[in-house]
């Protein structure tokens, strides 16, 4: 599947909706909600700590895993909500790929799965994933930059990809 199937797959995914009696939607509607909430409040925490402030925890949290935000998480303000961020998002992904495969539909192929699941193992990757109604052609990466002006995280995933 590419792009130009979108339309189709979309289709295909809003019959499944309308014929199922499963609260995969509802939930999925939830998580979203929930990602949006913790995206203000990351915006919140980062303007109380001051520019310089967040742009030196930014600039730590860029270089370390996910595992190693948790181990911080205690003495950092961004970490524990990049945590929870990340897992809403794991969360929306695993909601999406069963909805697809409900659906017959490939949201998020297995090749999407391996690419994206290995993105985020890169440290300073929030989450990976398949963006729109999903298929072969496209991933959506949230990833920490910094502030020293170097993209870091980026050139990993460029180099994984």
């Amino acid at each position: 599947c590419g792009g130009s199937e979108s339309p189709s797959m979309a289709t295909k995914i809003m019959k499944w909706k309308k014929e199922s009696s499963s609260d995969i939607w509802n939930t999925l509607a939830d998580v979203n909600k929930q990602i949006h909430k913790i995206l203000q409040t990351l915006v919140n925490k980062e303007h109380s700590l001051g520019e310089n402030d967040a742009g030196a925890e930014w600039n730590l949290l860029k270089d370390l895993s996910a595992e190693q935000w948790q181990d911080i998480a205690a003495e950092t303000i961004l970490a524990q909500p990049l945590l929870e961020l990340r897992l809403l998002f794991q969360k929306a992904r695993l909601l999406l790929k069963t909805m697809g495969n409900l659906a017959c539909v490939p949201v998020e192929p297995d090749s999407q799965t391996a690419l994206a699941n290995a993105t985020m193992d890169i440290p300073g990757v929030i989450a990976a994933g398949v963006p729109g109604a999903g298929g072969e052609d496209a991933l959506f990466v949230l990833y920490i930059k910094g502030t020293n002006g170097e993209d870091v995280v980026r050139d990993k995933i460029g180099h994984l990809w």
